[in-house]
């Protein structure tokens, strides 16, 4: 009985041993944070490329991209469509921020609590609301000085994307002449 109980005891130590010898050299690799649901390979967007650059944000794009998946696998299959194109949109209202990680950040915290149920679709909700009012008045901003509308849209309430919409818009219609802030809405 005692040789069993001796083998067994060498058993569990060697067990014992080798389990800790593999989180020893588990924990000897480096740690690489998780990045956000996009390959951060190629040709990003300044957002991209800091959404890449930020641990907090790539969480945030994980959890975005997660709740997307999760709302879209429940929508009927005749409405798919419509939740894609308000994605789209949001991406490009994202993109917009280009640099500005509050900016983002802003964004993918409104759109995650929409995707969630806590506020709007985003169709609906004010640039404002989604993005922040300073970000918001640099929309306008950019909005009024390059709008041929005589009612454009250039209003903080409106939705951030129908603001972008008619920056671009603007731009397009200026062409060279345009002002220099035009480069980051093409």
């Amino acid at each position: 009985m005692s040789n069993l109980n001796a083998r067994r005891g060498i058993a569990q130590a060697a067990v014992t041993i080798a389990l800790t010898a593999a989180l020893i050299g588990a924990s000897a690799l480096p740690v690489v944070a998780a990045g956000p649901s996009f390959s951060c390979a190629g040709n990003l967007t300044p957002a991209e490329a800091v959404i890449c650059s930020d641990d907090a944000l790539a969480a945030l794009d994980r959890t975005l991209t997660a709740a997307y998946d999760r709302m879209l696998d429940s929508f009927p299959v005749s409405e798919k469509s419509t939740l894609v194109a308000v994605e789209k949109a949001w991406v490009a209202q994202r993109d917009a921020c280009r640099t500005d990680r509050t900016c983002i950040r802003n964004a993918y915290t409104a759109r995650i609590a929409q995707l969630h149920g806590g506020a709007p679709a985003s169709a609906q909700m004010s640039c404002a609301a989604s993005v922040g009012a300073e970000q918001a008045a640099i929309y306008v901003r950019q909005c009024t000085d390059v709008s041929p509308a005589t009612h454009p849209p250039c209003n903080a309430s409106n939705a951030c994307a129908l603001i972008i919409s008619e920056i671009r818009r603007g731009c397009a219609l200026i062409g060279s002449g345009a002002p220099a802030f035009c480069a980051a809405y093409r």
